[in-house]
């Protein structure tokens, strides 16, 4: 607020004596224009005027109504809901390992067909009579051939590599042992791929075995590392192969551990059990 200034104050109160004078001379005349008015109910604002003009507030309010606060959230609500979230974290991460895999086989299955379709193309676009393509046309109807009959009796990944036929067992044992899942998927598999290769007595087969990036502990008195372990995954569906049919003179295995994983890093157990694999391997 700004103060008045001393000659200010000085002028008004001359002023206002000058008008009361004037006025008690009227009143005592019977003029009323100056009378006083009534008092209304409206109280005045109270406060204090100090030695400088400065006019003081003294009203007070009651207080204003406190607010009840919302009850406090305990540690144990925090880490309940943090536990929900790493869960459901979990299922997520989980669930995209699963769409990742299998993108990845039908990626690799588009490019099997893309591959098959432009060696037709070219088989098709050749010279009638060229001595030196039949053997290949005659290769790639063979596998073509092994190929279908093992896809309509197997639900196992089926690959082909020029006169190479892939059968790819994945998930077919624990972590850690060379003993095969009691599967009934997996032991059809195993069952067509042997009836099947009865069909091709020229067929050479190998077995080749493979594990998850991590080391041995459980089993060390029987493995001590993993190549040992992939060694005897092969030996065991090599043995299941010979006992559905197959002559086992045709049949070589190898054990390559952890070296050639389908998945890396290995972020999850899905990844881990796709990597622990026995690849069947038919040339023509």
């Amino acid at each position: 607020m700004t103060r008045m200034p001393t000659w200010a104050c000085v002028l008004m109160v001359g002023t206002l004596a000058f008008a009361l004078t004037a006025c008690k001379s009227r009143a005592s005349r019977g003029c009323t224009d100056c009378a006083p008015p009534a008092m209304s109910s409206v109280q005045p604002p109270v406060g204090e005027i100090d030695t400088g003009g400065t006019f003081t507030d003294t009203n007070t309010f009651p207080p204003a109504p406190s607010v009840p606060s919302n009850p406090a959230i305990t540690q144990a609500d925090l880490d309940a809901a943090n536990d929900r979230a790493d869960i459901e974290a979990q299922k997520r991460a989980a669930a995209e390992d699963q769409i990742r895999a299998e993108q990845d086989r039908l990626a690799r299955q588009r490019a099997e067909i893309d591959a098959l379709a432009a060696k037709v193309e070219e088989l098709e676009s050749a010279p009638t009579g060229v001595i030196q393509n039949a053997p290949v046309v005659v290769e790639a109807s063979r596998a073509e051939q092994l190929i279908q009959e093992l896809r309509s009796q197997s639900s196992a990944e089926i690959l082909r590599e020029g006169d190479l036929v892939i059968v790819r067992v994945t998930n077919g044992f624990q972590a850690g042992s060379d003993l095969l899942r009691r599967d009934v998927q997996l032991m059809t598999t195993l069952n067509a791929t042997a009836n099947a290769l009865t069909k091709y007595p020229g067929a050479s087969v190998s077995v080749v075995g493979h594990s998850d990036g991590d080391p041995i502990r459980k089993t060390k008195h029987k493995w001590e590392s993993n190549d040992q372990l992939s060694l005897a995954r092969a030996q065991r569906v090599a043995s299941v192969l010979a006992d559905n049919g197959v002559d086992s003179n045709r049949i070589s295995i190898d054990g390559r551990g952890a070296r050639e994983p389908l998945v890396a890093p290995e972020r999850s157990k899905t990844d881990k059990a796709t990597n622990r694999r026995v690849e069947i391997m038919i040339r023509l």
